[in-house]
Parts: structure tokens; sequence; C-alpha cells
């Protein structure tokens, strides 16, 4: 495959993914990761005592349609010959499994009917089961984990309006609860993905190294979902736009591939985005943020030799990932990782 190269005329993010999809499996293999593989991926590794990630698992099953959910437990079945429900109840264990397990069991209705009665009256159980202090119970996860997001929203919305406090401030009795942090996290994807996009990509990028998973991640998967309100809420959350951010942080065919699919692909070329500081090594100490020193090989059609992974693993503890999320290398081949 030659070199990915930005139309003057940016397609569809669908497109612009498909055929990065192909320049990134190399000329040797014919998969492509469909935005479920993708999903099925990232679950998995979600599960691994390595890459575990409570979080990853309940971002997917919180912010996903319900048919986009179910075709990435499908493509989960159809690579690991087992579900995804179980694998989630295997690594996890108590308050956390009480959750995540229904949360990427449930098909949620998605249509926009509101019942305002029983709004108001799971409004007032929420507040109560808060009060005792009873994270766990049994219908406060119910009501969290299979109501339609626009029932939620309304429950949510009552809860806000009679009792005072968003339900987010009042399940923050212990800021440090890993399993609080969890849920409140899932009520924020359930009922305002943007803001947990926008503050999942500022971690990523304003971190001491490029978090590349959660950037990828966001990127590719939100792409033609919720894109431009997530560059709005980042835009205002941070006074910089999103591209500029990218820009700054990344460098090469890696930040030509985010900004195409952001769709700015244009902008880097026609000096909007400022320029980054120089990659090499100063006295200051300054490093590079380039996500991978290969990474223009793989996007070229190449493949990274062994020593080369080894040493992209030892720089990166995510670089291994993103090797394999680019290349296409095992993730869905016919043995298992």
């Amino acid at each position: 495959m030659s070199t990915l190269k930005v139309p003057s005329q940016i397609p569809s993010a669908a497109e612009d993914a498909e055929e990065l999809r192909k320049a990134f499996q190399g000329p040797h293999s014919s998969l492509r990761l469909t935005i479920a593989e993708t999903n099925g991926f990232d679950s998995n590794e979600a599960t691994k005592k390595l890459t575990s990630s409570n979080l990853v698992l309940m971002e997917i099953a919180s912010t996903r349609s319900s048919l986009d959910l179910f075709k990435a437990k499908q493509a989960y079945q159809a690579r690991y010959k087992k579900s995804l429900e179980e694998d989630v109840a295997y690594h996890t264990s108590g308050d956390f499994r009480k959750l995540l397990v229904p949360l990427v069991s449930t098909f949620r209705y998605e249509g926009d009917e509101v019942n305002m009665t029983l709004a108001k009256s799971e409004a007032k159980l929420l507040h109560e089961k808060i009060a005792e202090k009873a994270y766990n119970d049994e219908d406060l996860i119910r009501i969290v984990t299979t109501r339609s997001k626009a029932q939620l929203n309304a429950t949510l919305n009552h809860y806000n309006n009679e009792f005072g406090n968003a339900i987010n401030k009042d399940l923050k009795a212990d800021p440090q609860d890993e399993y609080l942090k969890l849920l409140r996290a899932t009520i924020k994807c359930l009922t305002n993905p943007e803001k947990y996009f926008e503050k999942l990509l500022r971690l990523a990028i304003n971190k001491m190294g490029t978090d590349e998973w959660a950037l990828t991640r966001v990127v590719a998967t939100r792409a033609e979902v919720d894109m431009q309100r997530i560059k709005e809420e980042y835009q205002k959350r941070n006074s910089i736009p999103l591209g500029n951010a990218i820009v700054k942080d990344t460098s090469g065919d890696y930040e030509k591939m985010l900004l195409a699919l952001i769709g700015e692909g244009d902008d880097s070329s026609s000096g909007r985005f400022p320029r980054r500081r120089s990659a090499t090594v100063s006295g200051s100490g300054y490093r590079s943020r380039q996500p991978s020193d290969k990474i223009g090989k793989v996007l070229h059609g190449g493949q990274v030799t062994e020593e080369e992974a080894q040493s992209l693993e030892k720089k990166k503890p995510s670089s291994g990932y993103k090797m394999k999320e680019m290349t296409g290398s095992g993730i869905f081949s016919a043995k298992c990782c």
C-alpha cells in the first residue's frame, strides 16, 4: 500500500477508516477490522491481567448503541469462542461484577418515550439507596443498567430537581472508592457521553507520554457518532481545539490519521495548527511524544521485526497494543491470544 495521503476533499469518516484499515494491515493480510471487531478486541484487552480496565468495559457497554454492542459481542464470540459476558464475570468480582455483567448483557430500548411516573418513583428510590450508602443495591444497579437512556435521563433530571443535587455529586461520598468512580463514570457515559470522552481525551493527551490506546479508541470509534460534540466540549473545557492538541502531542502518519478521522485532515498542511516542538531530545530533558518509532513502517505496508516490537514495548506500555491494532497482527486469527 502506498503512503497515506489526506485528499483535498475529505471523504466521510467511515470511508477514511476503511482505507486506513487497509493500509495498516500490510501486504500479507486481507484482514479488515470492523468497528464491531475493534470493540470486541478492546473488550478482550480490558479483561487481561496486564491491560485490565473496568472503565473500558463500562465505556463500550454504556456508550455504544444496543445494536453496536450486540455486534461487538457477536465478534467477540466469533474470535474468542466464548461470550463477553462470561469473560467479564470471570475476570471481575464483587461490586464490579454486579455492575459490569448486566451492563454488557443488556439490550436497551433506544426510543424517546419516557414514563414520568416511573421516573419520579425511581428517582426517589435512587435517592433512598444513596442516602443509605447502599451503592451496590440491586434496584440501583437494575435502574442504571437496564433503563433506556431517555428514561434514565428523565429519572436523573427529576432526581436533581427534587433533591437539589446531581446524582454523581451524591455518589462522591468517598472520592477514592474505585467502585463509586466506576458507577459515576457509567452514569456520565449513559447521560452525557461527550463529557466523558472529552475528559478521556484530555487525560490521554496531557499525560506524560500519550495514552495511545485511549486516544485511538475514542477517535476511531466516535468519528461518525458524536465527534463534533466531543470536539465542541473539548474546546469549551480546554480553550484549545482538539485538532491543535493532537498536533502538539503526536506527529507523522499517526497525527495525520487522527486529524483525518476528526474531520480536520487538511488543516495541518494549511498552517492552521501551530507547529510542535522539535522531537529531538534537548538538554532540558524534553522528549518526543510521537506514539511509536516504527509506526511509519507499518503505515506504509511494512512489517516490524520481533526485535523492533520488543523495543517498542520497552519504550511505551501501550505501543504493543498499538502495533496489534494498526497491523491487525493476530487479533482475529484462529489462535486465541
